[in-house]
């Protein structure tokens, strides 16, 4: 006898109802209206005419299209969307955002899951884009340029992206985030011509003051006025747990990156000739720049040095060609160390090249000012006759006398400098070859996978 099952009845309740989320427009034709409602205004015949109405009515999901145009009024969206359903405003054509003369063009404040998309911002004012209180807001394919201050600038943001932009032309920074700031993401972006207002300082392509900042995959060149003191990218002593990766980075008025703060990493970018490549200065604890190429004319191309606080680095894997300096007098090195608290230095090529004779491969300036010091797998080279290709104290010195003074460096090598292409990667025999120490590294500055076998070699390329 079979017992039959009885099955439970399951009640079904029906699902709220969802906003359905549509394309609306603004369009400031003949025919559009501020008064119509988002239903109307999804129809591009029955437009808004200004983006006051959208920022106030457009619901999580919907797709702002603006119609090519100036907007010549401040945009301060007051809807927010969601994780899964941003509110896009998406430019259908050149559109232009420019509010009057001293008044911010964009307000994101109080607001999350935004995206501005594909249009130009332009100010006269303390800020272009002004971002505060607000979260998960995206600025994709912008124009930014404020003939009077800062291009984009973020107080307490989280998670705020930058990406496929320009930052072109601002008085002051091209970006930059505060201490409050968390998440901030620059990529895929170009940032040049900031920072020329006459000031020595606050013309940084991008100022990284927050916690959690990257700045990737972007273009940054030619920004500042301050000779020395603006930078393409500045870590300042607030920034921690920053990424700086896959940049190209050149003809700066300061330094292409200078990284205090941290904990940081400087890694696979290629510096060109600027006043200094990568300054590392006031840390807390370590910044690790690893697998950069700094090629060109430099006073020096790393510089370790003290402001307030000692630097801590470790530099891991770069190559430092420095083909003369940048100024007409002066020393000059690949690596010039004057003061830090710890430094660690394995597997890097650091090559003053120049026939000048005037700098060094390396240069530790006063002993006193170094505390924790550890250098081994490096190759040291320079054009010096007399082979002085390192300095001890500001005194070149013979490799052998280098290593009894400083008690380090006993499996690394010098030579005259190694012929090397344009790209960086030594042209003539590679005396570094698997003589570097393994680091725990994945891949060089190209994406070259390290051997997991055998010792990596030095400088910021693995042979293949």
């Amino acid at each position: 006898m079979r017992i039959p099952v009885v099955l439970p009845v399951l009640l079904v309740l029906a699902a709220p109802a969802v906003a359905h989320a549509s394309d609306v427009y603004v369009n400031p034709a003949p025919g559009c209206s501020d008064s119509v409602t988002a239903t109307v205004a999804s129809s591009p015949s029955t437009p808004w005419c200004s983006l006051a109405p959208a920022g106030r009515l457009a619901r999580p999901g919907d797709v702002v299209h603006l119609a090519a145009a100036t907007y010549a009024t401040q945009f301060r969206p007051a809807a927010s969307g969601t994780t899964d359903a941003p509110i896009v405003f998406q430019a259908d054509g050149a559109v232009t955002l420019s509010a009057p003369a001293g008044t911010v063009s964009v307000m994101l404040v109080g607001v999350h899951d935004v995206v501005l998309r594909g249009m130009t911002v332009l100010a006269a004012a303390p800020q272009a884009v002004w971002v505060d209180a607000a979260s998960r807001v995206t600025l994709d394919g912008i124009t930014v340029t404020n003939s009077a201050g800062t291009g984009v600038q973020i107080k307490a943001g989280t998670s705020v992206t930058v990406t496929n932009s320009r930052l072109v032309g601002n008085a002051r920074t091209g970006l930059m985030e505060m201490a409050q700031a968390v998440g901030t993401t620059l990529s895929r972006s170009t940032v040049t011509g900031n920072g020329k207002d006459g000031q020595q300082y606050g013309g940084d392509g991008v100022g990284l003051n927050g916690t959690g900042g990257s700045v990737v995959d972007d273009t940054i060149s030619d920004n500042g006025d301050g000779v020395g003191f603006e930078h393409g990218i500045y870590a300042g002593l607030t920034a921690n747990g920053y990424l700086i990766a896959r940049n190209v980075i050149g003809s700066n008025a300061g330094a292409d990156v200078k990284a205090a703060g941290g904990p940081g990493v400087v890694e696979d970018n290629r510096l060109t000739s600027s006043m200094f490549g990568l300054v590392i200065s006031d840390n807390p604890v370590f910044v690790t720049a690893a697998y950069n190429l700094i090629q060109g004319r430099f006073q020096h191309g790393i510089l370790i040095t003290t402001g307030t606080t000692a630097a801590r680095a470790q530099l891991w894997n770069n190559t430092v060609q420095q083909t003369g300096r940048s100024t007409s007098s002066g020393n000059a090195s690949a690596v010039f160390v004057v003061s830090a608290a710890q430094l660690e230095m394995r597997n890097n090529l650091f090559a003053y090249t120049n026939s000048d004779l005037l700098g060094s491969a390396f240069l530790l300036n006063d002993q006193t000012l170094v505390g924790s010091f550890v250098a081994n797998t490096n190759w040291y080279a320079s054009p010096d006759p007399n082979q002085l290709r390192v300095a001890w104290n500001g005194a070149r010195v013979t490799f052998a006398n280098w290593r009894t003074l400083s008690g380090q460096d006993a499996a690394s090598i010098t030579s005259a400098p190694p012929s090397f292409t344009s790209a960086g990667v030594v042209a003539s025999a590679n005396l570094g070859a698997a003589k570097g120490t393994s680091l725990g590294l994945a891949h060089d500055l190209v994406g070259t996978p390290l051997p997991a076998q055998a010792p990596p070699d030095m400088s910021a390329f693995q042979r293949a």
